[in-house]
């Protein structure tokens, strides 16, 4: 019985099964697969007056993020700081190491040209450290200890073992 319009309805047995279908949630036509690849869903009317949602936009879909202002922030500081470089200013450097690649020049025309510098220069070697001044080394003696030329002549023809001191006061 519709009891809007005051009728009695017959219902087929087609219509009876699409509603049960319908209640139990699945699609209103029976030859339809969800799990079908090749389904396609076409619309009659592609020019919709209405929007599906009724909702209005809301305003934080206009606005960046926080985390996109500090990508931007980040991306910003590295441009000017020179960490990053535009497209073109790295086109410009490819251009460059190009040009500078195929440039030819006699080799043995001038010195003053030096186009080649190591992309690291070896450790530098330290020298080795000397021992520290001994006792008798760092004393300054009176003139009464101090070697006279034969004692000195005797000290420089000794050999390095036989020597009493390594220096001469």
């Amino acid at each position: 019985m519709d009891k809007l319009n005051n009728k009695h309805v017959k219902l087929s047995k087609g219509d009876l099964a699409m509603i049960k279908r319908i209640r139990a949630g699945t699609f209103a036509d029976g030859d339809v697969d969800p799990y079908d690849e090749d389904m396609h869903f076409e619309f009659e009317n592609k020019d919709w007056i209405h929007p599906f949602n009724a909702a209005t936009t809301p305003k934080r879909t206009f606005i960046p993020s926080k985390w996109e202002r500090l990508k931007v922030s980040k991306f910003v500081q590295a441009l000017k700081k020179g960490w990053m470089k535009t497209m073109a200013e790295k086109k410009a450097e490819e251009e460059e190491k190009i040009k500078e690649a195929e440039k030819c020049w006699d080799i043995w025309e001038d010195d003053s040209i030096v186009t080649w510098r190591p992309r690291r220069m070896p450790k530098a070697i330290t020298a080795p450290k000397r021992d520290l001044p001994t006792h008798g080394e760092s004393f300054n003696p009176a003139e009464e200890y101090l070697f006279d030329d034969e004692e000195k002549e005797k000290w420089e023809k000794a050999d390095e073992e036989d020597r009493v001191t390594n220096y001469i006061p």
